[in-house]
């Protein structure tokens, strides 16, 4: 029997690097690399009472370094993760979190030395460490949700980019209407026709019909950005290219080259989303 493969690829050690570089990017523009230094900061200035003692400089400086460190490492880690955790269906979300609390279990000790004259193993230590443990913890689970929720289409790009058919398993965890497509076609929803009584589903991949109204498909698209041009048509933001008149009637333009019609009522709405996309 051979061997399950656990080692990245050289695809998947590539989006590993790009996921690596776009949680940074993310961190600093988002300025969630604050919010990270900021509670280290705070765990470290309210721990152990043989801290107390210590310069305040001191301590802030090196409770910042603990953070970045931390932060630096809980990325690459994270980064790993996600890549393969998607074989296992794992979403973004989920493998950052189970990276977090790993990271937590790893090198809180480690830094508990920094801030306790306490013998190890002794009651004090342990109860400093079940402290310092359950805040870490909490604090690295809800930086996991609030940064995954910014990188998640970033991670689905970077899974096509590298042809990567895990980056799907993502996809399931958060677009239920994933699962009533065949999976030689799931992926980014692109455009939803009605056709009679049956709706034709297209993704970047290809098209398929379901037995499905369009309001039921459209509420199943959890994570998709798009909007209802006309009672029986809906379309991904991402496909808009531009609005135009034929024959006095409103028509989208989609990127593909095709032109779809548009309801009246929703000309205005349109008008603010390319404005906004532009």
């Amino acid at each position: 029997m051979a061997m399950r493969r656990s080692l990245p690829s050289d695809r998947e050690f590539c989006a590993i690097v790009d996921l690596i570089a776009t949680g940074f990017r993310v961190l600093w523009t988002k300025k969630l690399l604050f919010v990270v230094l900021a509670a280290a900061s705070l765990i470290a200035l309210s721990g152990p009472e043989s801290a107390v003692g210590m310069p305040f400089p001191f301590l802030l400086t090196v409770s910042i370094g603990i953070g970045g460190f931390l932060t630096s490492f809980g990325l690459m880690l994270g980064s790993y993760v996600v890549v393969l955790g998607a074989r296992a269906g794992l979403s973004t979300l989920a493998a950052s979190q189970i990276s977090g609390v790993f990271v937590c279990f790893l090198l809180t000790p480690i830094f508990l030395e920094l801030f306790t004259d306490a013998a190890p193993f002794s009651e004090t230590y342990v109860m400093q460490l079940g402290v310092a443990l359950g805040v870490l913890i909490t604090v690295s689970l809800g930086v996991a949700f609030i940064f995954s929720s910014f990188v998640d289409e970033d991670v689905q790009q970077i899974f096509e980019h590298y042809g990567l058919g895990a980056g799907q398993h993502a996809l399931l965890q958060l677009d239920p209407l994933q699962t009533d497509l065949p999976e030689s076609i799931r992926g980014p929803v692109q455009f939803i026709e009605v056709h009679d009584n049956r709706i034709t589903v297209t993704t970047d991949k290809g098209a398929h019909s379901l037995q499905m109204s369009l309001i039921s498909a459209i509420q199943r698209l959890k994570t998709s950005q798009g909007l209802r041009i006309h009672r029986s048509i809906w379309i991904n933001e991402t496909q808009m290219d531009r609005l135009f008149y034929e024959n006095g009637n409103p028509r989208l333009a989609v990127k593909s080259g095709e032109s779809w019609p548009v309801s009246r009522t929703m000309v205005g709405e349109i008008k603010r989303t390319l404005k906004a996309r532009s």
